[in-house]
Formats: structure tokens, sequence, C-alpha cells
């Protein structure tokens, strides 16, 4: 019985992260001032925190014209564990260009 309440907890917990990661993508995604940055969020009562990752993607078209403005998102969960060790629990990942939005 304890470890199907751990299996819920830890399908709740997946859930919530991957949401979050949604929800700092799209945000992200949607900034009009994008721009190349690394940040991290502050870490909640559970240990996560997410690491924000911005870079300009150099990106082609088929005829080899290289692709302005567009900027590469990565999303990273991050789990501090009690030991100090950090643990990568997901990412996600897109393209984006700011004057889309």
């Amino acid at each position: 019985m304890n470890l199907i309440s751990v299996s819920v907890v830890d399908a709740a917990d997946e859930a919530e992260v991957r949401e979050q990661l949604r929800s700092i993508l799209v945000q992200t995604a949607r900034d009009p001032d994008l721009r190349a940055v690394s940040r991290d969020t502050p870490m909640n009562s559970k240990g996560f925190y997410f690491r924000t990752n911005v870079v300009r993607a150099d990106v082609e078209t088929s005829k080899g014209e290289p692709l302005d403005g567009l900027f590469e998102i990565t999303i990273s969960a991050i789990q501090r564990r009690a030991s100090g060790r950090e643990l990568e629990i997901d990412v996600a990942s897109t393209l984006a260009n700011p004057g889309m939005f």
C-alpha cells in the first residue's frame, strides 16, 4: 500500500514539473524582448528549480540561407537532493522568433 502512495505522489510531482516546464517555455518563447540569457528560478519547497537557457539559433533554409532572429530555448527541471547532488529531471526546448508574437 505504501508503494502505491509513493507512486501516486511521484506521478503528481512529475505532472507538476511537466506543466511548469511547459509554462516557462511558452512564457519565454512569447517574450517580445527575447535575447540570449541563462537564468534559474528560485527553488521550490520540493527542491525543484528550473534553468532557462536562451541562445541564438544557427538555422539555415534548404537553400543554405541563414534564418536570422531565431533563438533556441531550453528549459531544464532540476531537483536538488538532500545529499546536495543535483539531478536533471526533464528538459523541454523549442525555437522561437520574438517578432512572431
